[in-house]
């Protein structure tokens, strides 16, 4: 299965890339975990333009047949081990699976409308470049969760 992580931001610092690296090594095969990067829209621009500028982009870096989970700090709420469980479902029904990190001024309501799910991390509102490792950290817990590896201490 390919998950990606695809975020609007600018190239993440090392120390970013290294955990997230960590991570997609720990998760292994038959799992491939890719950190893939849109530029934010153009400076200057209000919110919406902005946000209609990155959504177009978005929707071309995904490819057609993914599914895809828009990170939104108004999407559902869950814990470990309910992720765990969506995880463990959406491994089984699809090969392709994308988590979107919105811009700065967040998600076009056209593309939050279309995603398949929305899930927020937190109500605070989290820097992009802690989402990436948080994302990847939570997949890394689902899969031991499911694996019923010790990793996971409820």
């Amino acid at each position: 299965m390919l998950v990606e992580v695809l975020g609007v931001c600018r190239r993440p610092p090392a120390w970013v890339t290294e955990t997230c690296a960590d991570y997609a090594r720990r998760l292994g095969r038959p799992l491939e975990l890719r950190f893939r990067f849109i530029t934010p829209g153009q400076d200057g621009a209000d919110s919406a333009t902005r946000r209609r500028d990155e959504a177009q982009r978005l929707r071309k870096a995904l490819a057609a047949d993914t599914f895809v989970v828009a990170l939104d700090e108004r999407g559902e709420a869950w814990t470990s081990v309910e992720f765990a469980r969506r995880f463990g479902e959406w491994r089984e029904r699809h090969a392709h699976l994308s988590f979107v990190i919105g811009g700065a001024d967040g998600f076009d309501a056209e593309f939050l409308a279309a995603a398949h799910a929305r899930w927020s991390l937190s109500r605070l509102t989290l820097p992009h470049l802690f989402v990436q490792v948080l994302v990847a950290e939570q997949l890394y817990r689902a899969t031991s969760i499911l694996a019923g590896h010790p990793y996971h201490r409820p």
